[in-house]
């Protein structure tokens, strides 16, 4: 009896010492993307928060701020780790698919510009999800579209070149006939 009450707690212990020493997980730093991530996705290390795992699969964590929706897509820039952000990208997605705003499951046709959003980009295949609004929900893959590269856009709130000088010279226009009207009225004060 005693035999057997030590061979079953040597054999315990060794399950539980065996299922408490984790496999060292992957940072953003150290995962190991893809060729063909890389080449969608170039700067996916500096926008990766950390490195999770989902159905015996590897995703990298990305936040970003949402810029508009689209009927069945959102389009994001990503933070990078210098706090800068990244081009817009498209992330396609259901309208009636839920993400978790605040705690609260929210419709991607309900979002609004600007509400941080979590995707996840698969390690091994270019792929990206939104994070669903329960995490028992399976993620929805959609592939990552060859947009532009991952580079740090013009934060400065510059406005686009788009505009012109005819404005500026109709106020200018505007100026100087005020001050013509001026000089017509005190010119006709004084000889009167």
């Amino acid at each position: 009896m005693r035999r057997s009450t030590y061979l079953s707690f040597i054999g315990v212990t060794a399950l539980l010492g065996g299922a408490s020493v984790p496999a060292l997980a992957a940072d953003c730093s150290t995962a190991q993307f893809s060729d063909t991530v890389l080449a969608r996705f170039p700067n996916i290390a500096k926008v990766c928060s950390e490195i999770i795992e989902k159905d015996g699969q590897q995703y990298a964590v990305v936040k970003g701020d949402l810029v508009r929706t689209g009927t069945n897509a959102v389009y994001m820039k990503f933070k990078l780790a210098d706090g800068t952000k990244s081009d817009t990208r498209k992330v396609e997605t259901r309208p009636e698919f839920r993400v978790k705003i605040d705690g609260k499951p929210v419709s991607v046709r309900n979002l609004a510009v600007g509400q941080e959003l979590t995707a996840y980009v698969k390690v091994s295949d270019p792929v990206i999800a939104l994070e669903p609004a329960v995490d028992t929900e399976p993620l929805e893959l959609s592939p990552i579209d060859a947009g532009p590269a991952m580079v740090a856009s013009n934060e400065t709130g510059d406005m686009p070149h788009t505009a012109s000088a005819l404005p500026g010279l109709g106020t200018l226009g505007a100026l100087l006939l005020a001050f013509a009207g001026m000089l017509t009225f005190f010119r006709l004060r004084r000889e009167s």
